[in-house]
């Protein structure tokens, strides 16, 4: 039986058409909302409105859990009336479980310039066969940093088990003289178990709380090898769009014949503090502990790209130069920030 095109009803797809692409809602289950749709399109009568068909699909009636959408995330009103770690929180409760979906921990991000005024070049020039090298001042910075869950929902439904992994590379990209090296990656794998909280502390909520244990190290062999291992604790508050991160961390000693940065903690201390903004479009951060701060700026720019600054000073940028003073910008791209 040949199929009857109804002009009311081409109208209904134009106009649903324009309704998603304008609402730009991210939904957790795509195709049921999408089944929905044709099934109401197919029984739909000539009075039928975009707006009925809304309501008719909604994630409620459609049974999947409702989402943060892109447009309240751009009213910056309704932002702060929704916590920014809880924001967080929720977006890795839609994805922590799927399959070929990889969740953030730290940010993500990639520089290609990032200028350090004094470039620590004395590890490098004790290697034998390169005393004359000489690293440039402008290079390129990025970082990778994911996690998977465990196990979930444990303890009814208030704690988490999960692993990461963070990649930070400082890649010489620039400098043909010494064939563009990366002169450092640090690579950080982690195991840590999170407990969702709600107690009100000072008119902030105490939303989680992590304990972990972390290894650090940059896979290089003497004179260039550095490592540590930590056992840490996270506690995590939250007010409107402002989060504080706090974390005492024990580093787990290591045979004097063996540790090759015995007086790491002289420089990096026992613990550090990070606070982050989330206004709108922007999120600010800043990072402090023994010896060093960081600053961080990023503005969503494009779908889920970002603008992203970064300016760190003190020891410790990264292993090699933990007992080294930098002064280090950068500017580039972010794919995920802290909130």
């Amino acid at each position: 039986m040949p199929v009857q095109y109804k002009p009311a009803i081409v109208k209904k797809c134009l106009a649903i058409l324009l309704f998603i692409g304008s609402n730009n809602a991210v939904y957790a289950d795509q195709i049921a909302f999408e089944k929905c749709l044709l099934r109401e399109l197919q029984s739909a009568s000539d009075e039928m409105t975009v707006h009925d068909l809304r309501d008719a699909c909604t994630a409620e009636r459609i049974g999947i859990k409702e989402p943060v959408s892109k447009e309240l995330l751009e009213d910056e009103k309704k932002e702060q009336a929704i916590a920014a770690v809880d924001l967080r929180l929720e977006r890795e409760s839609q994805t922590e479980n799927r399959p070929w979906v990889l969740t953030p921990h730290k940010p993500n991000y990639f520089l290609p310039i990032s200028y350090n005024s004094d470039p620590y070049n004395e590890p490098y020039q004790e290697v034998p066969g390169n005393e004359d090298f000489e690293l440039d001042d402008i290079e390129v910075k990025f970082q990778l940093s994911l996690k998977v869950p465990i196990a979930v929902n444990l303890f009814n439904d208030r704690a988490n088990i999960f692993a990461a992994y963070t990649n930070t590379s400082w890649w010489q990209a620039y400098n043909s003289d010494a064939s563009a090296p990366f002169r450092e990656t640090n690579h950080e794998p982690e195991l840590f178990m999170s407990f969702n909280n709600d107690w009100e502390v000072l008119g902030f909520k105490n939303r989680l709380n992590s304990i972990g244990i972390v290894h650090q190290s940059n896979g290089r062999s003497e004179p260039l090898s550095r490592s540590w291992n930590r056992v840490y604790a996270s506690l995590v508050f939250e007010r409107g769009g402002l989060g504080i991160a706090i974390r005492p961390w024990y580093r787990i000693e290591e045979d004097e014949e063996t540790d090759n940065n015995p007086d790491i903690t002289d420089y990096l201390g026992y613990g550090d503090i990070r606070i982050a903004y989330k206004d709108g479009r922007q999120t600010f951060s800043l990072m402090g502990r023994k010896k060093a701060v960081e600053l961080t700026w990023s503005r969503l720019t494009w779908g889920n790209i970002r603008l992203y600054g970064q300016y760190f000073h003190g020891y410790g940028q990264s292993l090699v130069e933990y007992d080294k003073s930098s002064d280090v910008f950068g500017v580039g791209f972010a794919f995920s920030d802290w909130l």
